[in-house]
């Protein structure tokens, strides 16, 4: 069974594996991510109210841009190479 599945995962063309990716800009899968942890996260929801963002008016990736990340960015953990890399890419407004 475990072959089966990987042979067709290894002959089944990407574009019908990922048709989504076809349709829909890189931007508003970010909006839609953005969206979906405010909606089903309770400690992202919490952050955003606590930063009196309203996630039901970020509706483009313009609207995304003007979030404040850097109180998000003072949240991740310390001390790991891989959250300095990610804070860096998020720098305070």
């Amino acid at each position: 069974m475990a072959t089966a599945a990987f042979q067709d995962f290894l002959t089944t063309p990407l574009q019908a594996r990922l048709p989504r990716h076809l349709t829909t800009s890189p931007q508003d899968r970010v909006v839609e991510l953005f969206r979906g942890a405010a909606r089903d996260v309770p400690a992202y929801r919490e952050f955003l109210t606590s930063q009196g963002i309203d996630s039901a008016d970020v509706k483009t990736y313009a609207d995304f841009q003007t979030l404040p990340l850097g109180p998000l960015r003072e949240k991740l953990p310390a001390g790991t190479q891989q959250n300095q890399s990610v804070a860096r890419q998020f720098p305070a407004k």
